[in-house]
């Protein structure tokens, strides 16, 4: 039986796009770009060498590299689609590894498929509360984060009697993702923001080549535009969004036998979110903007960023807006 393993696919890499994957699974304060060079800082970096060779399965158009020129744990190495080459390294810093959305897509990425190499054949159950999603019979997978054509979200896609993609959420991640390729929303950002202006609400100030806000501006996502931020094109009619921060204790194999006649790999998590099983509270999507000097948006102010967020991201220093009109 053949075991699908991923491969990457050629897709348009772009430094906005890769510094967005990465600060949203590592944190912002936790990137730092200089040029062509990003850091990743991380409270340990024993572990460097194949973290760093890991991400080559996440990253398409990407190789790792020994040379210590950039740094004494290598570096990888991204061919962007204009032509251009950035390179990303590991530091040391002080702060919390278990935070970071990359790790975990690695770890529940290798606890499949050791089952499916050592089994060839096992059904799979995301476990949450009262809620249960299976694929049965998988045979594969494949790491799929970085395929966003067509508003595609899935990180991870199983490969059974269906096709079933996942997008992975660690629990407290407070972002689902960036939204520069939604012409008609950056069009409402900028309104809101002309307004806001206008009525005082806030200022825009230009600063040599980029634009800032004094505040940061929220809005709340319709609810068209909350399905297609959660589940996009692939993950709406079969798919989910899995949260949790996944470590060994998350997956339980039960291998067949008198009572079961299948393999079941069980895998406990936080909160399983369906476009069925899952409350309208569930899914409340904003839309934050906020100040990124390095940001460079089409039809939209350089230095200013379009994030959709949890509710739970909005503090009392944002602007609140509804209806193009600001609280």
């Amino acid at each position: 039986m053949e075991i699908l393993l991923p491969k990457k696919k050629k897709i348009k890499n772009n430094i906005n796009d890769i510094l967005f994957a990465l600060e949203n699974t590592y944190g912002t304060d936790n990137i730092k770009q200089k040029g062509n060079l990003i850091k990743i800082l991380l409270p340990n970096t024993k572990n460097a060498i194949d973290m760093l060779k890991a991400m080559v399965n996440i990253f398409t158009n990407s190789i790792y590299s020994n040379s210590t020129t950039k740094s004494s744990k290598g570096h990888i190495e991204i061919q962007l689609d204009d032509g251009k080459k950035i390179y990303i390294v590991i530091k040391p810093k002080n702060v919390n590894i278990f935070s970071y959305g990359i790790k975990n897509e690695i770890e529940i990425y290798e606890n499949i498929s050791k089952i499916i190499h050592d089994y060839g054949i096992v059904d799979i159950q995301f476990i949450a509360n009262n809620d249960t999603v299976t694929i049965n019979n998988v045979v594969g997978l494949k790491l799929t984060g970085k395929n966003t054509k067509e508003n595609k979200k899935a990180d991870l896609v199983l490969f059974g009697d269906t096709q079933f993609g996942i997008s992975l959420k660690k629990k407290n991640a407070e972002h689902w993702h960036s939204v520069d390729k939604y012409p008609t929303i950056i069009m409402k950002a900028k309104s809101i923001i002309d307004n806001a202006v206008k009525d005082k609400k806030v200022k825009l100030n230009k600063i040599r080549s980029y634009y800032k806000l004094s505040n940061s501006i929220a809005f709340p996502a319709s609810p068209k535009e909350k399905q297609n931020v959660v589940f996009g094109s692939d993950l709406l009619t079969n798919g989910a969004v899995i949260v949790c921060d996944f470590s060994k204790k998350n997956f339980k194999f039960e291998p067949a036998s008198n009572k079961n006649n299948k393999n079941t790999l069980k895998i406990t998590v936080n909160h399983i979110i369906t476009s069925k099983n899952t409350p309208p509270q569930k899914l409340d999507v904003w839309f934050l903007i906020r100040n990124d000097s390095t940001r460079r948006t089409k039809d939209f102010y350089p230095g200013l960023r379009v994030l959709a967020v949890k509710k739970s991201r909005i503090n009392k220093n944002i602007i609140i807006c509804r209806n193009i009109t600001c609280e």
